[in-house]
């Protein structure tokens, strides 16, 4: 079998970037595939073949590593293949796929926008719009917008479970990202672009069961009692918000901003963990501190799409 080593050629240029490469070797001839990745001799360890992490280019160095990686897993599924065929190849026919390698059929995220549309187009946002934020997360966390099938690996989507860690992100949030792209991958398995396999095996995927947020009895009655005139600011959002949950049967939602609630004539979507809310009503959009009457006929409840905050 085909063996694979990655070198850094220096550059002549004093004060310029050298550039990574990949030798193969295969039945004693060799090639040289050129990347794009541009490091410094002091950036790449020699002996052990790998990007040194450390300094003030921390985020530019973990990207070059892992783009090195998606290269070395898309070289490692080539030769699979044609070790699995059984035909007789060289060093030239593996440089000719890994060169000719499309974008249409073998990216992630290329295949993940196609899903996104067709979501769409079935009138399926609220899916797309899950879609779409997994998308970006996953994006930001490769630095870039596009990752070959074969390099979505174990150790990548380790690697970006622990990223996530890094920055704050609730276990639930985390596995809802990982659920998404599997879901994104498994049906590219379905389509034949990737062969079967289960690269989120090892990151979590399950739903934690979160702390009660609802608030007590006392609370809903101070709120049902409160008026304007404590609260001038308010108007009568704590009463509206409230009330309105309560005779909706909807619920409030943690303690950011109030809940999905959706109804024939009006609809909200609201995430306290992005502190960013979107509303339509009758075909508008509603702006925080909006009051709309409830659907219904002579009921005299009235919603108000503001913060929700906590009596002490």
């Amino acid at each position: 079998m085909a063996t694979i080593r990655v070198k850094l050629r220096v550059s002549t240029v004093p004060g310029k970037a050298g550039s990574i490469y990949y030798q193969v070797i295969h039945r004693r001839q060799h090639v040289q595939l050129t990347s794009s990745i541009k490091l410094y001799s002091h950036e790449w360890d020699t002996q052990n073949a790998r990007v040194r992490i450390n300094g003030e280019k921390v985020s530019f160095l973990l990207a070059a590593q892992r783009a090195i990686n998606a290269d070395l897993a898309v070289l490692h599924d080539i030769i699979s293949r044609k070790e699995a065929v059984g035909v007789p190849y060289d060093v030239a026919d593996i440089a000719f796929a890994f060169r000719a390698l499309i974008p249409a059929e073998e990216d992630f995220f290329l295949y993940m926008e196609k899903r996104i549309g067709r979501l769409e187009e079935e009138n399926a946002h609220g899916t797309a719009l899950n879609y779409r934020r997994a998308y970006r997360s996953f994006a930001a966390f490769l630095g870039k917008q596009y990752l070959p099938f074969p390099a979505c690996t174990e150790i990548l989507i380790s690697e970006y479970e622990q990223w996530l860690r890094q920055r704050k992100i609730k276990r639930n949030s985390s596995s809802f990202y990982m659920r998404v792209l599997r879901a994104v991958y498994n049906s590219a398995v379905s389509d034949g672009l990737v062969p079967a396999g289960n690269p989120f095996r090892k990151v979590y995927t399950g739903i934690d069961t979160t702390r009660k947020r609802a608030v007590g009895k006392q609370i809903i009655k101070q709120l049902k009692k409160t008026g304007s005139d404590r609260n001038p600011g308010f108007g009568l959002c704590p009463r509206s918000l409230f009330s309105q949950s309560l005779f909706a049967g909807n619920g409030v939602r943690g303690y950011g901003l109030f809940a999905k609630i959706r109804y024939p004539a009006w609809s909200c979507d609201l995430h306290p963990e992005k502190n960013r809310n979107t509303a339509k009503y009758q075909g508008g959009t509603l702006s925080t501190g909006d009051h709309r009457p409830l659907p219904g006929k002579d009921n005299p409840y009235t919603v108000c799409f503001a913060h929700y905050y906590e009596y002490q």
